[in-house]
C-alpha cells in the first residue's frame, strides 16, 4: 500500500532503500519501476523534517520534482522522486509551521548544487512554488535560490561522433586551399595544387556532429517515445485539493515525478545531452 508516513526513522528508511542502476551513475535504469511501499505521502510537519533528513543522508545525484494544483490553490502537492522513492508533500490548508518547514525543504533542495533537478516546465513550476509561499514572504527569485535544475521540456544536444573525408582532399576543400594561396599571391601554392592529384577516395578523420533534439509537447509523447511506455494523465484534471486524496492519485503523482529519472537515463544512454542547466553547470 502507499505509506501515509508520520517519519518514523529515517535511518532506517535509508538502510531498507533498494539499490538502483543504470548507465549512469545516480539514475535508475530507464526500465524501472517504483514500488507501492517505496511511496509516502507526507502532511505533517515531523514527517517534512524526516523527509529532509532521508534526503541529506541519502544525497541522490537526481531527483525528479513535479507539482499538481487545483484551484484556487497554487499548489496542492509536491512530488520529490529519488531514484528508489518517491514523497508527495501535501500542500493544503496546512498550518504556518508546516508550511515553513515545507520551506526549508524545498529551498534546500533547489540550492544544492551536488543534487541535479529534473523538472519538465520549470519556468512555470516556480512561478506556482513562488505563489504557494508568497504569503510566508518567501519566494525563489534569484541565483541563490536554485542550482543544477535540468528541464526536461527543453530542447537538447546529442553529439555523435562520425568519419568525415578530410577537408583538404575534397574538391571543396581543395578549391578553399587554392583560393587562400591565391589571396596570398602564393603562385608557388597554386602551381602545387593544380599539378597535386588528390586521392580517391579520401582520407578519413573523427569528428563530432551536434544535433538539437526537442523540445517535447507534452510528457506523455515522450515517455512513449524514449520509454515505449503509454503514461497515463487521466488524473490530471482530477480535484487535487481534496482530503484524503485517493491512493491512485498519490500513486499518479509520485509516477509523474519518478518517470523523470527514467527519462533522464534513456536519454542519457543516447547520448542526449540537456543543452541548459538553471543556476549551475550541466552534469
Amino acid at each position: 500500500p502507499v505509506q501515509m508516513w508520520g517519519g518514523g526513522d529515517s535511518n532506517a528508511l535509508l538502510r531498507a532503500t533498494p539499490s538502483c542502476s543504470s548507465s549512469h551513475p545516480g539514475l535508475p535504469a530507464p526500465d524501472s519501476s517504483l514500488p507501492l511501499d517505496a511511496i509516502h505521502f507526507v502532511d505533517t510537519a515531523q514527517a517534512l523534517s524526516h523527509t529532509l533528513t532521508y534526503l541529506k543522508a541519502a544525497q541522490p545525484a537526481f531527483v525528479g520534482i513535479d507539482l499538481e494544483w487545483s484551484d484556487p490553490h497554487p499548489v496542492s502537492i509536491i512530488q520529490v522522486a529519488t531514484p528508489t522513492r518517491a514523497f508527495v508533500l501535501d500542500c493544503v490548508n496546512r498550518t504556518p509551521l508546516y508550511m515553513s518547514v515545507l520551506h526549508v525543504l524545498v529551498d534546500w533542495l533547489l540550492k544544492q548544487e551536488e543534487i541535479t533537478k529534473l523538472f519538465f516546465g520549470f519556468p512555470h513550476d516556480l512561478i506556482r512554488l513562488n505563489m504557494l509561499f508568497e504569503a510566508q514572504g518567501k519566494a525563489f527569485a534569484t541565483a541563490d535560490h536554485i542550482a543544477s535544475v535540468v528541464d526536461l521540456y527543453m530542447q537538447r544536444i546529442r553529439r555523435v561522433a562520425v568519419y568525415q573525408p578530410l577537408h583538404e582532399q575534397t574538391p571543396l576543400g581543395r578549391e578553399a586551399l587554392m583560393g587562400e594561396a591565391m589571396m596570398r599571391d602564393d603562385l608557388d601554392e597554386v602551381r602545387r595544387l593544380g599539378a597535386e592529384v588528390p586521392p580517391h577516395p579520401p582520407a578519413e578523420e573523427l569528428a563530432e556532429r551536434v544535433y538539437t533534439v526537442g523540445g517535447h509537447h507534452s510528457l506523455a509523447s515522450m515517455t512513449e517515445r524514449y520509454l515505449g511506455e503509454h503514461l497515463d494523465k487521466g488524473f490530471r484534471v482530477s480535484n487535487w485539493n481534496f482530503r484524503p486524496l485517493a491512493a491512485a492519485q498519490v500513486v499518479y503523482a509520485a509516477t509523474d515525478a519518478h518517470v523523470l529519472l527514467r527519462l533522464e537515463a534513456a536519454m542519457r544512454e543516447r547520448g542526449i545531452l540537456p543543452q541548459r542547466v538553471f543556476g549551475a553547470g550541466p552534469r
